[in-house]
């Protein structure tokens, strides 16, 4: 049996080469599959970069298909949609699934931000139990989740990495029922995966955390990380370490707010990241340091100098602080533009 998957990966040109480097470790260890087909939605990415994908799916036998959300853009203007750090880029993959190709019933997405280090395999046979998304459970949100109107026992998922039934999608009628949410509340501190979560609340099935494996379960421990951000609804010990020693995708999100391409960081994934960018077409980038306002300078240098059993808990302190502060000012109309 021929074995198939369909991939879905959003970038504009900032973020093209970190994505590019992704779509490198995808193909790099699933070079068992028969046909993978990578489907990028393209806002605005360059003629350069584009031909940096189409080296790279060259090289391994692989299809790239770009995806022109230009009308889809042009939407959320006339929507007056509230723009996260200054585009509408991480809004487009909510208005994809119901222009894929026919054909394409199922569809993995990727952020940019994540490396694919293990086989995909289970993913094609993953029972959705007849639920449009299938996704892992965020522990960090459950304060803000309840301020969104999201019970305290119902799990909050991190939508950076998705499994969706193209048709049930559209049976479900969700992308209406995405834009009926935006209506609701103009603004969101993580936009995408709290339109998701809250539009497709109880609909959407549990993934193993290793297709999600973040950065704050490999580098905390498990029993100190459950006592700051303490869930009713989220994986036990087991599935976590298992994430930890068998991870499929690692997704790096922001550490002390620095991602691994970032110059002196000390993001946990860096080794695994210049090692995909080094076989990759963008093996020439050159690090920047971040951009880190005064608290962040201020997180680094805590996490640099103390025991991580102390820090944890001064930077869930803070990170919930945050949160609360942006929900606030986003609900009253105070911020418009999340830009940090």
């Amino acid at each position: 049996m021929s074995k198939d998957i369909n991939i879905l990966y959003l970038s504009d040109n900032n973020y093209a080469a970190y994505a590019g480097i992704s779509i490198t470790s995808l193909f790099e260890n699933n070079k068992h599959f028969d046909s993978i087909t990578v489907y990028v939605i393209d806002d605005s990415i360059s003629d350069e970069n584009k031909e940096k994908y189409l080296k790279t799916a060259e090289k391994y036998g692989r299809k790239i298909v770009f995806l022109d959300m230009s009308s889809s853009i042009k939407r959320l203007e006339e929507m007056g949609a509230a723009k996260y750090r200054n585009s509408y880029t991480t809004y487009l993959k909510l208005f994809t699934f119901g222009i894929l190709p026919e054909g394409v019933d199922r569809i993995f997405f990727i952020d940019s931000d994540a490396l694919v280090v293990d086989k995909l395999d289970e993913i094609l046979d993953f029972d959705m139990k007849g639920m449009p998304i299938a996704a892992v459970r965020d522990a960090l949100c459950t304060e803000y989740k309840v301020s969104l109107g999201i019970p305290a026992e119902d799990p909050w998922f991190n939508m950076g990495v998705m499994l969706v039934d193209v048709n049930k999608w559209r049976e479900f009628d969700c992308e209406n029922r995405v834009i009926a949410q935006m209506k609701k509340r103009s603004s969101y501190v993580a936009v995408d995966q709290d339109l998701l979560n809250l539009s497709i609340h109880g609909q959407i099935e549990t993934l193993h955390p290793k297709f999600n494996a973040t950065p704050h379960h490999y580098v905390y421990n498990h029993e100190q990380f459950m006592k700051c951000f303490p869930q009713t609804c989220f994986y036990g010990k087991k599935e976590i370490e298992e994430s930890r020693q068998k991870p499929v995708i690692h997704h790096f999100e922001r550490f002390i707010g620095e991602s691994p391409w970032h110059k002196g960081t000390t993001h946990p994934y860096t080794k695994e990241f210049d090692y995909y960018m080094s076989i990759s077409e963008w093996k020439d980038y050159v690090k920047q340091p971040a951009n880190l306002n005064t608290t962040m300078k201020i997180e680094k240098a805590l996490y640099k100098s103390l025991p991580k059993s102390v820090f944890l808990p001064i930077w869930a302190y803070f990170y919930k602080r945050y949160f609360k502060k942006t929900s606030e000012q986003l609900a009253s109309g105070e911020m418009k533009n999340i830009t940090v």
